[in-house]
């Protein structure tokens, strides 16, 4: 239907109904109007754009319902007949045939009273939905929410259902993102079969499959994923709950083991977890041998019943891996002497060398050798038995020469250091004018290479104090970023530890810690804007292109494997004075005079939270995309003291409605959004 968008006197309409052509449903779409009271001639802008996106990918054709929630916190006994009923009375349902290439719009939603259910579609036309999933936590900053879609033949999906803003700048939709669960990954070069349970049925992850999702059987209890080779039986059940990289032992019909490799990566993609299979090792983890001449061991991970045994004869060797990566780290041993029989338990994570109880000329040596691990059991004379305190500086020399040439060798660590009192760095542009000044005071900078025996570097930066003045003539504001306040000798400003891995694994860039702190204090951002335009003319005129490259050999894009991210919080005190009379003619639009607005406010907040991330796995073009979407979501989080300024100043309502209704649909803040419900109509 038509909606007024210009009158005389009357005020537009703010919204407009869409009736989709194929299920009827309606999605109300808004029309933000911004146009300047001040000055009328101006032509009015009309933006149009749907409150919320809806995306799915990477999953087989879904359908979803929307129910209402009953009032929270009530007593349940006095709200079951109630709630039921709610859930039987459907606020709004999405059919597959109006997802178009992944995409649908929806209307505004409240997440704190709404729940979703989703459905696989068949080509039969049986339906049948999941238990629906409380939408609150999609209201939070990075919140995430997991959701089962069923069918109409016993089978399920998890699905893991995420919120984030818009990848289109001052755009302010929020994108629902529905992605599998688990997502799968072959990287091993032959066909592999796996299973979520024991009732499901083999499903075939083909050689070129990548980022695979599958649908299964519903079970009561948790998802366990089983995974097998055409020549092998199937492998322990494993639940995913964490990022982690672990091997899987798939035993083979002549007794012999496969490894694989197994990546479970999070956070990737939009899923809550990627795995990735590769070929392991064919030593395995560990290496088990029995070095005596006479004693028959056969072994086990402890736990396991009598199938599990691995016989291990006298003079032998067997790769081993554990069956139940997340069962108990134990080796049961049975060592059969041919007078008598014990089994023995033997903790694998305990390195150097033991006698065994009741075998007096028995010991275990558990030895690391480069990234094998090796358990050998030996038998020692009265003679050697005191000298047995020697062996473990001898366990180097008792591997095979093929261990032998692949260790490192023990090198001295090398370190360069550099140590200024101070340091200052001009920026000058082409006219040539100096536009700031970057001052540094006892910077130190490290760089190690060698440790861990040459696979490990350092890079280490200190900086104890850290000043950048705006130098253009007759600036309000000379100092543009400095501490508060003056940090002591002990405390400095910024300190960043950055280690990789020299030895890369098939491509994968290791970087086992990166750890970035600043001053607890809060930073004083002080913006005059004639700096602003002044660095965007530099950087405009710097003609990066002339710069010649090192080499004009493409590189394919590498992976990037962290082990440990810890960035502490930041704080900044932003100030920032407009100067219209500078400002290039025309280039905000109607932005100008809310950037005028801005400038004349007080003061105002802005928190950069603090990260700490564990076993993220990401392609290194996607870095820097990464990084600026988080500070972006900091930034639309907390608007508070933004919009409370400028309402304090009694800047224009259509200034103020413009601006902060932008915020109030990217926020999650809820004492901002309860703020602007009592200002802005």
């Amino acid at each position: 239907e038509a909606v007024l968008i210009s009158h005389p006197t009357n005020l537009p309409s703010k919204t407009l109904s869409l009736r989709s052509s194929v299920s009827g449903r309606i999605v109300q779409i808004i029309l933000e109007h911004n146009q300047l009271l001040e000055r009328p001639i101006h032509p009015r802008i009309i933006k149009v754009y749907s409150p919320y996106w809806i995306w799915v990918a990477r999953c087989p054709p879904l359908s979803f319902r929307l129910f209402p929630v009953g009032p929270r916190g009530s007593k349940k006994n006095l709200l079951s007949f109630r709630s039921k009923r709610l859930r039987e009375t459907v606020f709004e349902e999405i059919t597959e045939e109006e997802i178009y290439e992944g995409y649908t719009m929806a209307s505004a939603l409240n997440f704190k009273s709404l729940s979703l259910s989703a459905s696989i579609e068949q080509e039969s036309g049986g339906q049948e939905f999941g238990p629906p999933a409380d939408l609150s936590p999609l209201g939070d900053m990075d919140g995430a929410l997991d959701l089962f879609a069923h069918n109409s033949e016993g089978y399920c999906m998890q699905l893991y259902v995420s919120s984030k803003p818009c990848p289109y700048q001052s755009i302010p939709t929020k994108v629902i993102s529905v992605r599998p669960y688990m997502n799968f990954t072959n990287r091993v070069g032959q066909i592999i079969l796996l299973k979520f349970s024991e009732e499901d049925a083999p499903k075939t992850l083909h050689v070129s499959d990548t980022r695979v999702s599958f649908i299964h059987p519903k079970t009561l209890g948790p998802n366990k994923i089983q995974v097998r080779m055409l020549d092998t039986d199937w492998s322990f059940p494993i639940q995913i709950l964490k990022e982690d990289t672990i091997t899987l032992s798939l035993k083979k019909d002549d007794g012999k083991r496969r490894f694989i490799r197994t990546e479970i990566r999070g956070y990737e993609e939009g899923s809550r977890f990627i795995i990735v299979y590769r070929l392991g090792s064919s030593k395995g983890p560990f290496r088990i041998e029995n070095r005596t001449k006479k004693i028959y061991i056969r072994f086990r991970q402890t736990g396991f019943d009598g199938d599990a045994w691995i016989p291990l004869p006298p003079l032998s060797t067997s790769n081993f891996s554990w069956e139940d990566p997340y069962g108990q780290k134990f080796i049961d041993a049975e060592i059969d002497t041919g007078s008598s029989v014990s089994v023995c338990k033997f903790d694998l994570n305990t390195v150097g060398f033991s006698i065994i109880d009741n075998y007096p000329g028995l010991s275990l040596h558990v030895a690391n050798i480069g990234h094998l691990k090796v358990v050998r059991f030996l038998e020692l004379s009265a003679h050697s038995r005191e000298e047995a305190s020697l062996c473990p500086l001898l366990v180097r020399y008792w591997g095979n020469s093929h261990i032998q040439a692949n260790l490192p060798q023990q090198r001295s660590p090398l370190e360069l250091i550099l140590e200024l009192a101070g340091l200052g760095i001009s920026v000058v542009d082409h006219k040539p004018r100096e536009l700031s000044y970057l001052y540094l005071e006892k910077l130190f900078i490290s760089y190690s290479a060698g440790y861990d025996g040459g696979t490990t570097s350092r890079f280490k930066i200190i900086v104890g104090y850290m000043q950048l003045d705006n130098q253009l003539p007759l600036t309000v504001m000379p100092v543009l970023l400095a501490p508060e306040l003056v940090p002591d000798a002990m405390h400095p400003v910024f300190k960043m530890t950055i280690t990789a891995r020299n030895d890369t694994l098939d491509g994968l860039e290791i970087y086992p810690y990166i750890y970035i702190t600043v001053i607890d204090k809060s930073w004083r951002l002080n913006i005059h804007e004639p700096i602003i335009w002044a660095l965007l003319d530099f950087f405009n005129n710097l003609q990066l292109d002339r710069v010649p490259q090192n080499s004009s050999t493409s590189q394919v894009d590498p992976e990037i494997r962290l082990d440990l991210i810890d960035i502490s919080e930041v704080r900044f005190k932003v100030s920032l004075e407009a100067e219209p009379s500078q400002r290039p003619h025309g280039l905000l639009g109607v932005w100008g005079p809310v950037l005028s607005a801005v400038g004349n406010a007080f003061k105002f907040q802005v928190h950069l939270r603090k990260v700490t991330l564990k076993d993220r796995f990401l392609r290194k073009s996607s870095v820097y995309s990464a990084v600026g979407a988080r500070i972006w979501r900091d930034l639309i989080h907390n608007p508070l003291h933004l919009i409370s300024s400028i309402d304090v100043l009694g800047v224009t309502s259509s200034t103020l409605a413009s601006l902060s209704k932008g915020f109030a649909e990217l926020s999650t803040d809820g004492q901002f959004l309860q703020l602007r419900s009592k200002q802005v109509p």
